[in-house]
């Protein structure tokens, strides 16, 4: 954000832009954004933006005016809200489109950018630099590699459209290095009992592993090991974005205070949530991913150096897809550095080892939209195909079935009041009983 307002400021541009991959870490960027560029200053635009419960209709109806348009010097928002609005067909989604010229886009976490959608964002973002005067930064701890070379298409940068902010990568990443590495041997597992006794005996720990089902069980086993201490955490995309941000303000309560913190985690947790614990353990799967799980290790660099713990599950299932490919290119390059200290080393100080392991992973996965019998999206853009690139260029593809929780187990009424009330309502012409300010309302506690 530093360089981006500099360089606003410099060249003349209108405003900044931020793209954010996750709901769980936006507000905390927003808010810190607010403290320090003021609080009109920052619009954030994403599913979870309420209006404050005490607004009238016609300050609900600027805001969302606002929002639409995109209307504010620094907006923050989704990736999903960007890249589906660069692709969209639908007047209102492409409503914010002419607020994008001269300005500033961040993308945070670039390496979580679809990889099906690469190669049509680079064009429309090569389109945008060139003739809009937008400019993007793509920040990241594993920066992918989307420099052109011969092995990858050309749809992504020539070297010389691309520049790093910082002089010397390589060694403010050998400054920064805050963990230890401890990679498994080749064809080396640990079953759930074992690797439960082994995070029992950590007071703080996390434990990031590839499947919803796999968290649960091994949550099971470390609780049924340490039936008096207290219950290990458990996160994962099942739970209610609700329930997701009060167990992890609980996990920092605990941090802080120095509790027991033992958490066995889907990866939620694995990018940017701003949590630190001494040490972290990483079912192997694709490299950033590992690596962004020793972000949350040392993250403040309390300790000479915190311990991360690369393992391979005795029940070694993974998503299939991308996250699959991306997870034997990881293996092939841990393989490769061996047990030496000095080479695991290379993780936490070798830029380089990201870009070789994108640049292998982009050869073996569609960088556009491919389905047998289909055209892709580069090609639908070309005939001007609009519905067919907005139904092609999904961010997530299965946007699931929404569900209002009521309550939890303990009573807690979340949506349950908002619910009567709503089955109280008497419907009018101009009131019907149910809106999108319902949906929007903020939760309750």
């Amino acid at each position: 954000m530093a360089f981006a307002v500099a360089h606003a400021k410099a060249h003349g541009l209108r405003r900044v832009i931020v793209v954010i991959p996750y709901l769980s870490i936006i507000e905390q960027n927003a808010a810190e954004y607010r403290r320090i560029l003021g609080p009109n200053a920052v619009l954030e635009c994403h599913s979870n933006v309420a209006p404050k419960p005490d607004a009238d209709e016609e300050e609900k109806d600027r805001l969302e005016l606002v929002s639409e348009n995109w209307d504010a010097p620094v907006i923050v928002t989704t990736s999903v809200q960007f890249l589906e609005s660069l692709f969209a067909s639908a007047p209102s989604r492409c409503r914010k489109l002419h607020r994008i010229p001269r300005s500033v886009v961040i993308f945070d976490e670039v390496q979580t950018l679809p990889a099906h959608l690469l190669a049509p964002a680079f064009s429309v973002f090569r389109e945008l630099q060139r003739n809009y005067g937008v400019s993007f930064v793509f920040c990241s701890a594993t920066q992918p590699a989307f420099r052109r070379t011969g092995s990858l298409p050309n749809d992504f940068f020539a070297p010389h459209e691309l520049g790093e902010i910082a002089p010397d990568p390589p060694s403010l990443f050998r400054q920064l290095c805050r963990v230890e590495y401890h990679l498994p041997a080749a064809n080396e597992t640990i079953d759930w009992p074992a690797l439960a006794e082994r995070l029992a005996a950590q007071p703080q720990v996390l434990c990031v592993v590839n499947l919803t089902r796999h968290a649960r069980e091994l949550w099971e086993e470390l609780h049924r090991q340490r039936p008096d201490d207290p219950p290990p955490i458990h996160l994962s995309a099942a739970m209610c974005p609700e329930h997701r941000l009060t167990l992890i303000e609980e996990i920092r309560h605990r941090l802080r205070h120095g509790q027991p913190c033992r958490v066995i985690s889907a990866q939620l947790i694995e990018a940017g949530v701003d949590v630190d614990f001494p040490v972290t353990w990483r079912a192997l799967g694709p490299l950033d991913s590992i690596v962004q799980v020793a972000g949350r290790c040392n993250r403040e660099g309390r300790l000479p150096k915190g311990h991360m713990h690369v393992f391979r599950p005795a029940d070694h299932t993974l998503p299939r897809g991308v996250y699959q490919a991306a997870a034997d290119q990881a293996a092939i390059v841990l393989g490769s550095l061996g047990q030496d200290p000095q080479a695991t080393e290379r993780l936490a100080t070798d830029p380089k080892l990201f870009a070789d392991y994108f640049q292998s992973l982009y050869q073996v996965v569609n960088t556009d939209y491919a389905r047998s019998g289909e055209t892709t999206i580069q090609q639908d853009r070309e005939q001007l195909r609009f519905g067919q690139v907005a139904a092609k260029a999904r961010v997530i593809s299965d946007e699931g079935r929404p569900v209002i929780v009521a309550r939890d187990s303990h009573g807690k009424p979340y949506a349950a009041p908002l619910i009567e009330e709503i089955r109280a309502r008497i419907a009018t012409p101009r009131q019907p009983r149910f809106t999108r300010d319902a949906l929007r309302r903020p939760r309750h506690t």
